[in-house]
C-alpha cells in the first residue's frame, strides 16, 4: 500500500505541476491577447487638406498646355492680349509658376528640344519688334484665390529698328498670304501650382 500512496502522490504532484503550467501558459497567451487587442484599437485622428487648382482659357477647364494663337502680326496691329485663370479652390496655398513649351513664329517652331524654357522666354520677349509680354498675377495662390496668366502682343508702327520692322513685316505678310487661316504665333505654356508646405 506504501508503494500504490507513493505513485498516487507522484502523479498528483505531477497532474499539480502540470496544471501550474498550463494555468501560467495560459495567463501569458491572455496577457498577450489583451495587449495584442488594445494596441491595434489605437485609433489616430486626423484633418486632411483638400487640394484642388483649377486652370481655365476662355471659360474651358484645362488640363495640358495652353495655346496662344495670334492670327495676324503686323506693324501699328491692335494690341493683342488674352488671359488664364488658375482658382485654387482647396484649403492649400501654392506657388504659381509657368513654363514656355514651345513658340512658332511663322510656321517655324522653337522648343524644349532645342531651347530651354527660360530661353524660350527671353527670346520671345527680346529678339523682335513686336513686343510680348507674359506674366503672372501673383507668384503664390492662396486657398479661395483666383490668379492669371497673362499675355498681350504690341508691335508699335514705329518700333524703333525699320530694317527689322520691315524685315518681319514682309515675313508676316508672306506668311499671312500663304496660310490665310493660319496663326502667325503660336505659343504654348504650361501652368504649374506646387503646393506649399505647412
Amino acid at each position: 500500500m506504501n508503494e500504490e500512496v507513493k505513485n498516487l502522490l507522484k502523479k498528483i504532484y505531477a497532474l499539480r505541476y502540470v496544471l501550474i503550467i498550463g494555468i501560467l501558459f495560459l495567463s501569458a497567451n491572455v496577457y498577450a491577447w489583451f495587449v495584442y487587442v488594445s494596441s491595434v484599437n489605437v485609433g489616430l485622428d486626423a484633418k486632411i487638406r483638400s487640394w484642388n487648382v483649377l486652370f481655365e482659357f476662355h471659360n474651358t477647364p484645362v488640363t495640358e498646355e495652353i495655346v496662344f494663337n495670334v492670327a495676324e502680326l503686323y506693324p501699328g496691329m491692335a494690341q493683342y492680349s488674352d488671359v488664364a485663370s488658375v482658382s485654387n479652390t482647396g484649403e492649400t496655398n501654392g506657388t504659381l509658376s509657368f513654363k514656355v513649351k514651345s513658340f512658332e513664329l511663322f510656321g517655324v517652331t522653337y522648343d524644349e528640344d532645342d531651347y530651354t524654357s527660360a530661353e524660350l522666354e527671353e527670346m520671345i520677349e527680346n529678339d523682335y519688334p513686336f513686343l510680348i509680354n507674359m506674366s503672372l498675377t501673383s507668384g503664390s495662390i492662396g486657398s479661395g484665390d483666383v490668379e492669371s496668366f497673362n499675355i498681350t502682343i504690341n508691335w508699335p508702327y514705329e518700333s524703333g529698328d525699320d530694317e527689322l520692322d520691315t524685315q518681319y513685316g514682309q515675313d508676316a505678310y508672306d506668311y499671312m498670304q500663304a496660310h490665310p487661316t493660319g496663326s502667325c504665333i503660336k505659343i504654348k505654356v504650361q501652368l504649374t501650382v506646387d503646393q506649399d508646405n505647412g
